[in-house]
């Protein structure tokens, strides 16, 4: 399951399809709501449906953005199901201020309490129940990575120790750790696997997605024939910190290593973001 990067935020793709969903869930609704508010009234309803795709737009855009701040996209809500509906209703309600300030500051866009109220509760059930279904099957297989460390040291060990809950692992599973020389091996032994001809036809043949390298405690060069093969077959190489950055959105400075400062995307300032962050200082002041 890959992930794609959404303002400096990784979402993996069955959350960004999600993201689309319910915005049109969220532009939908208030045209279900001017029918149901309307439905007696057809002249002021012709005249609303003229407009409204306006309102709309900006509920759709406004909402699932104060959905993806409250980390409702993130996937690692150990709260369970409690938690998604407690940050669905902060985000409601803040979507919901937010958008009343934008139709009082543009008064041509204002529309009537009641088809925003109506509104508002319908997208928030047919939501809550749609986050109900999807949570039950985002914790199936079907989404997961196959993930195999390449290492099964104190640095691998982080893996299981930090990453334990169902709600860490949303995204891949572990099919393995691969022990190497010089390296003192931490991971129990039950979870190491044994690579009897090459790392490459191991991974062919457990359908590896991604492979993790954990060697940072170790004190000699690691061989990257291996895992160059691996790269150049399609299964996707990564380091332990950039893994738990992706998965979990921490930085380990417990296992930080100096070179991944340096290559960190995290100095990366796109003029896109900055050019949002002066507009956001700008309406904030």
């Amino acid at each position: 399951m890959t992930s794609v990067k959404v303002f400096r935020s990784y979402l993996k793709t069955p959350f960004l399809i999600l993201l689309f969903v319910e915005s049109a869930i969220y532009f939908s609704s208030l045209y279900v709501a001017s029918f149901l508010r309307f439905l007696n009234e057809p002249e002021i309803l012709e005249e609303i449906l003229g407009k409204l795709w306006v309102q709309a737009a900006i509920v759709a855009v406004v909402t699932p953005l104060a959905m993806l701040a409250t980390g409702l996209y993130q996937g690692q809500i150990r709260e369970g199901m409690s938690g998604v509906l407690l940050r669905l209703i902060i985000s409601t309600l803040g979507s919901a201020i937010i958008v009343s300030l934008v139709f009082y500051v543009f008064p041509d866009l204002y529309l009537g309490r009641g088809i925003m109220a109506i509104s508002y509760m319908l997208a928030f059930f047919v939501v809550g129940t749609l986050r109900a279904v999807f949570l039950e099957t985002a914790d199936s297989r079907l989404f997961k990575r196959r993930i195999l460390v390449y290492g099964a040291g104190a640095t691998a060990s982080h893996i299981d120790l930090k990453l334990r809950r169902k709600s860490d692992r949303r995204g891949f599973e572990v099919v393995g750790y691969v022990a190497l020389k010089g390296q003192r091996r931490v991971v129990d032994d039950s979870k190491v696997v044994k690579i009897e001809k090459s790392l490459l036809d191991f991974a062919r043949k457990e359908k590896i997605d991604e492979i993790v390298v954990a060697t940072s405690d170790l004190k000699h060069e690691i061989p990257v024939d291996d895992l160059v093969n691996c790269k150049l077959y399609g299964v996707k190489v990564s380091d332990i910190l950039s893994f738990f950055e992706h998965e979990a959105g921490q930085v380990r400075i417990d296992i930080i290593d100096p070179s991944w400062l340096v290559t960190s995307e995290g100095f990366q300032q796109s003029y896109l973001r900055n050019t949002v962050k002066r507009l956001f200082d700008m309406v904030v002041s």
